[in-house]
């Protein structure tokens, strides 16, 4: 990190009087990463509390990502906080240094996450995002909000966009068997798969497709070159059947792999492909616009590879929309992703203190972006108690006071916190109730959300000489097999020390990655396929005769790759 000073954004109750009048002084743009990131706090007049990070467009290890509660899309909620620590150090999909459009990007490279914000709306009741989602390239969730969506994106060329009218066309999207030629549409993208549907599951889903075990369905598991990224035309990403389940019900995932979910009639048109293992696929998806559409986008979504919803739009081209919902008149805690020429903007803003930080409208927000960051586009996101800033991995702006659940005095009992109202406190001295106020009680009070963005910097792939594929290999220790090279993938299951396996040769060239503090090595330990680090093997040798190796000679399945 750059020479960013942590004193001055301490938020703690701990806080000096020094400190905070610190904090009220503008010391201008502050660079967290030089020439990548900076950071600015805002105090303007409402009174308003405003935390800001920009992100050089011009640098080329510098780029936008997303985030998914828990890693996955079916329902995950995670605090922004600790989706940082999630895909910080986890390998990414970003390209070469020169980003020209046709340029191929490829897994390896390792994220520094700098800055993390909270993303859209979600349904509190399943975790799931209200709209669609792009992250690292893979096209993980539809827009589907009221038919048509708006949103944030930004692709591996290095350009980016707040798009609007934004709706999807099944017909558009196709799986082609490469062999024959031989087309088929799919229905949608990791949601529940109804009727006669046919759903593409991505790794961002979750650990496996949650389908239940039903005869009349069938899951093709298929490898891939690259994510699933969005098109503007020519041919789709490729990847390679590994699996073919008939009846078997729900599928696992790696992180490079997808599932093509068919049921019904749908389960007939993928059987009549005549797929077999090791068949080359294509999977084609394209973005397209409401049939009415007044501000449609000038840069196309192909090589798309961060995007999120967002509503509304709040600065079009350095204007000032009109705005029709009533609560955009409401001053609250608000979080905005801001863009012109040369920076990308995080925007977050407190509100829900009187004399501190009141919050903004929608208008009070733009005319800010606009006016104080020179920005020319920007859209809303979720806000409330939602509105979060990570740097760092710190929160460093009011989480607690945002929340309309922290707001009155507080009871401690056993450790279990109960609202009481205002009641005289010294009254119940003596007894074992211990009141507190609840800004303090709620200080680290953080809300879990579906989804978010980031700032990222990318640091080169690294990978390991220690392993060659077709190597024989033995645990060391009790080790966790895993769906990708890093710890932010789900465990498949655990080994115990002495199991026998090899390493496997990956279509992606990952032999021996560094992510997360280790490099790691996809293997067959067992009958299990997946991820370890390097720390947890060693080289398998066969014992000379008479002498006893101390491990089962475990016979390995055949695994193409």
């Amino acid at each position: 990190m750059g020479s960013f000073v942590w004193a001055a954004l301490n938020l703690s109750g701990s806080a000096t009087m020094e400190t905070r009048q610190a904090q009220e002084q503008d010391p201008g743009w502050q660079a967290i990463v030089e020439g990548a990131v900076d950071y600015q706090k805002f105090v303007v007049p409402g009174p308003n509390r405003v935390y800001v990070a920009r992100m050089h467009r011009d640098n080329p290890n510098a780029f936008i990502e997303s985030s998914i509660g828990q890693g996955r899309l079916s329902g995950g909620l995670e605090t922004v906080r600790y989706m940082f620590h999630r895909y910080n150090e986890a390998i990414n999909y970003w390209g070469p240094e020169d980003r020209q459009p046709l340029d191929e990007p490829e897994w390896g490279s390792r994220n520094e996450v700098v800055v993390a914000v909270n993303g859209f709306f979600f349904d509190f009741a399943t975790g799931i995002p209200q709209s669609g989602q792009v992250h690292s390239g893979w096209f993980s969730k539809y827009y589907e909000v009221n038919g048509e969506a708006e949103g944030f994106l930004w692709k591996t060329n290095g350009q980016a966009f707040i798009g609007e009218c934004i709706a999807q066309s099944p017909g558009l999207q196709t799986i082609t068997h490469v062999p024959t030629g031989a087309d088929i549409t799919f229905d949608g993208v990791n949601r529940d798969r109804n009727g006669n549907e046919l759903i593409v599951f991505t790794p961002q889903y979750d650990t496996n497709t949650l389908t239940p075990d039903q005869k009349n369905s069938v899951e093709v598991l298929v490898q891939m070159t690259s994510p699933t990224r969005l098109l503007q035309g020519g041919e789709g990403a490729v990847g390679y059947v590994r699996d073919i389940r008939v009846g078997q019900g729900s599928t696992p995932m790696q992180f490079d792999e997808i599932v093509l979910s068919a049921r019904g009639d749908k389960k007939d048109e993928i059987l009549a492909l005549g797929m077999q293992i090791g068949d080359e696929v294509a999977v084609t998806q394209r973005i397209t616009l409401g049939p009415v559409c007044p501000f449609p986008p000038t840069i196309g979504w192909g090589l798309a590879y961060a995007g999120i919803g967002g509503f509304p739009v709040l600065l079009r081209d350095g204007e000032i929309p009109a705005f029709s919902d009533p609560s955009g008149a409401i001053r609250n805690p608000r979080t905005a992703i801001a863009l012109d020429d040369d920076y990308i903007y995080f925007v977050v803003v407190d509100g829900r203190n009187p004399g501190v930080s009141v919050g903004m409208t929608y208008v009070e927000l733009a005319a800010f972006i606009r006016d104080v960051l020179g920005a020319d586009w920007a859209i809303n996101q979720d806000g409330g108690g939602s509105s979060t800033m990570v740097i760092d991995g710190q929160v460093i702006n009011n989480t607690s006071g945002n929340d309309l659940r922290c707001i009155n005095t507080s009871t401690v009992r056993g450790g279990e916190l109960t609202v009481s109202g205002s009641e005289d406190l010294a009254s119940k001295k003596g007894s074992n109730t211990i009141y507190l106020p609840t800004v303090r009680a709620c200080r680290t009070y953080e809300r879990a959300v579906a989804n978010g963005l980031m700032m990222v910097v990318s640091h080169p792939k690294n990978t390991s000489l220690t392993f060659t594929p077709g190597q024989e290999i033995t645990t060391s220790d009790v080790s966790t097999i895993r769906l990708g090279p890093g710890t932010n993938y789900s465990a498949i299951t655990t080994v115990g020390p002495g199991t026998v396996g090899m390493i496997v040769d990956h279509l992606n060239d990952l032999e021996g990655v560094f992510a997360k503090g280790h490099h790691w090595w996809k293997v067959v330990l067992g009958s299990t396929a997946g991820w370890v680090p390097e720390t947890d093997i060693i080289p398998f040798f066969e014992p000379e005769q008479g002498e006893e190796s101390g491990v089962d000679r475990i016979w390995l399945p055949f695994l193409p790759e």
